[in-house]
């Protein structure tokens, strides 16, 4: 796309460049495509939004955690740039100390486990059951494939 954008500029996305280089129709089909990908998985996230949510908060429907979240990012992208800069910043940071978090708790709980239960104990469901050599297999399946 990069390459196209340089060489080809237009004022269109990049169904432009279908319709010019496949067919019309194509450039229609990938137009239409897109749009439609985004409004349905958009859609799904906030119906999953909502059904997480309801887990939590049994006598609050679905709907109403999805109008909230809908109102919510309208309200990010209605107000100035720098709010929404600002909360993009806040998310991601969120984010990575989650991250960060999680692996710091997952390594606690390893060491803690090689303790209690040693080496055979941590990677019992990993090493003895033969998922390890499951997944070996599956590996060099998929570089001898590539030839």
């Amino acid at each position: 796309m990069g390459e196209l954008a340089s060489v080809y500029p237009t004022t269109g996305s990049f169904g432009g460049y279908a319709s010019r280089f496949i067919n019309p129709s194509a450039g229609y089909m990938v137009f239409w495509m897109y749009w439609l990908s985004w409004v349905l998985t958009v859609a799904v996230q906030y119906i999953a939004i909502g059904l997480l949510m309801q887990r939590w908060f049994l006598g609050i429907s679905v709907y109403v955690w999805v109008i909230a979240c809908v109102v919510l990012l309208f309200l990010l992208n209605f107000f100035s740039v720098k709010i929404f800069a600002t909360s993009e910043f806040l998310l991601s940071t969120i984010k990575v100390l989650a991250v960060f978090v999680f692996t710091m708790l997952g390594s606690v709980g390893i060491i803690y486990s090689f303790y209690l239960h040693g080496f055979e104990g941590v990677f019992a469901n990993f090493y003895f059951s033969g998922e390890v050599q499951g997944l070996e297999k599956g590996f060099s399946l998929k570089a001898w494939g590539r030839f």
